[in-house]
């Protein structure tokens, strides 16, 4: 810690221009500065770059509300948040991953949606689940 600013070494041995860094937090902010040494030993003053934010992850879309509805089908709630396109899917065996069929979609928005299964009557179970490819 240097007045309030943590410091700490990522790479060393580094023999090229570029370098990648992992694990960062969405929606944090970070200033990188670099310095070199020569074969004497002698290291030089740290230079800094930019200061870099990374791109906060968006939030998946989730289901919650289900319930019958009242022409017969099933209905639940998409909350939806600026994420890619959601696909909604159905299966009445959760247990075989190719059983999953997409029975709607839903364009990128922020906001809740109610969705209707009008086909839901005619299974004895389903499952259900979102999808943000």
């Amino acid at each position: 810690m240097n007045n309030g600013t943590t410091s700490a070494s990522y790479a060393t041995g580094i023999t090229s221009t570029t370098a990648t860094i992992s694990g960062l937090v969405p929606g944090s902010s970070h200033s990188w500065g670099v310095r070199a040494y020569d074969a004497a030993g002698n290291v030089s003053p740290f230079d800094y770059g930019g200061q870099v934010i990374v791109n906060s992850a968006p939030t998946p879309a989730l289901l919650s509300d289900g319930a019958p509805s009242r022409s017969g089908g099933f209905q639940f709630t998409v909350q939806a948040s600026a994420v890619p396109t959601t696909l909604i899917q159905a299966t009445s065996s959760p247990a075989g991953p190719t059983s999953w069929t997409t029975i709607g979609t839903i364009l990128p928005t922020n906001g809740t949606f109610i969705f209707t299964d009008t086909n839901g009557s005619q299974f004895d179970i389903r499952f259900y689940r979102v999808i943000s490819p």
